[in-house]
């Protein structure tokens, strides 16, 4: 009888939103770096399976349209966190509105396939899949917050629960647990594990700004995420562990 150390691993599910060709193209060589495709031609279905559970990644294809893509990241990131990947046949600003709409990263198409590949694992890195240093961390409060980091969830301090996007939550608990140091964007990207997959730093910027439009009573004028010129950003609040 073969050892439980002989067990493979499952493969990392995704969920590939894409035209048909796109699809096959994608589909050719996703099951030869260790990911479960699964392809959907239109974004109809999408919220619906990834309500019912089981991936652990949204690929979306630009080739959908921009409106289309923007609504879904939407739509997704109101009821998830799982993380979401933009393809885009140039790396053109739809990227960073995807961002802005929820997303957690995003790639030109053209790069290939070890460039799509490289994002996709530090994406999968960011996120629960694969992850075990999770079991034992405490819960960090600020000013009446609550982030959990085994549960991913972050609550306000009148007990209501504020969706982030995996990013965004990653960022948000690097600066929580250096209260009160200046954290450049290089070291925030290598925080979330997101610095090998060589994304632009810029994204950062985009991030952060969602961040504070969700936690901040002025983003404009931010009493827990500083902009440190030239440095970086550094959390403001007082960080209590629960």
């Amino acid at each position: 009888m073969p050892s439980g150390d002989n067990v493979s691993p499952r493969l990392a599910r995704i969920l590939f939103a894409s035209p048909i060709e796109g699809g096959r193209r994608f589909g050719g060589w996703a099951g030869w770096y260790g990911f479960e495709l699964t392809t959907v031609r239109s974004i109809g279905p999408v919220t619906e399976m990834l309500k019912n559970g089981g991936f652990d990644l949204l690929v979306i294809d630009a080739v959908l349209g921009s409106e289309p893509l923007l609504q879904l990241c939407r739509q997704v990131r109101a009821f998830s966190t799982l993380p979401i990947l933009v393809l885009s046949k140039e790396h053109d600003d739809i990227i960073t509105r995807a961002l802005e709409a929820g997303a957690d990263d995003g790639v030109a198409a053209w790069v290939g396939h070890s460039e799509i590949t490289a994002r996709i694992h530090s994406l999968l890195r960011r996120a629960s899949y694969g992850s075990r240093n999770r079991l034992h961390q405490r819960v960090l409060v600020f000013d009446g917050w609550r982030l959990d980091p085994l549960r991913r969830s972050l609550v306000d301090p009148i007990g209501v629960f504020v969706t982030l996007s995996a990013v965004e939550f990653d960022i948000l608990l690097a600066l929580c647990r250096r209260p009160g140091e200046v954290i450049s964007r290089k070291d925030l990207l290598v925080a979330t594990h997101a610095g090998q997959a060589r994304p632009v730093e810029r994204c950062v910027d985009v991030h952060i700004s969602r961040i504070r439009k969700k936690i901040e009573v002025d983003p404009r004028h931010p009493m827990f995420l500083k902009t440190v010129r030239l440095g970086g950003y550094l959390f403001a609040a007082i960080v209590e562990f629960e």
